[in-house]
């Protein structure tokens, strides 16, 4: 009985070891990401609205995104946002990166943003207002 006790023991205080590094590495890994992801947006995002940029969409995008979206539903989603105005201010964004490990995808890095645009017939009804 004794004997399975401390094999027991043992079990339970390498999962709380291996808990407690796989926790400081996702706080540590997460930081890094939440200052990356920052980054990545800022940069990205004014490049692909400031001339509203198929272009710079697609040189960004992920292979998933590339198959998932046609040319055609590019066009159009850019001939809409087109039609709203030119850019006029980019608020920086807030959020954070999660990670995920699955069976099924691997890992995958998510950046959840908040960020608010505003073009130039928003700014003409919010005025208007």
């Amino acid at each position: 009985m004794k004997k399975f006790l401390i094999v027991l023991g043992s079990i339970f205080l390498a999962i709380v070891v291996l808990a407690a590094i796989g926790i400081a590495f996702v706080a540590v890994r997460g930081n890094e990401l939440d200052k990356e992801s920052k980054a990545y947006a800022d940069t990205a995002i004014p490049a692909i609205i400031n001339g509203w940029s198929e272009k710079e969409l697609l040189d960004r995008a992920s292979p998933e995104f590339k198959q998932a979206v046609t040319q055609q539903q590019l066009d159009q989603m850019f001939n809409w946002f087109g039609s709203l105005g030119r850019f006029q201010k980019y608020d920086p964004p807030q959020g954070q990166a999660l990670m995920s490990a699955t069976t099924q995808n691997g890992k995958s890095f998510l950046r959840n943003t908040r960020r608010r645009l505003c073009s130039r017939k928003e700014r003409r009804r919010s005025r208007s207002a």
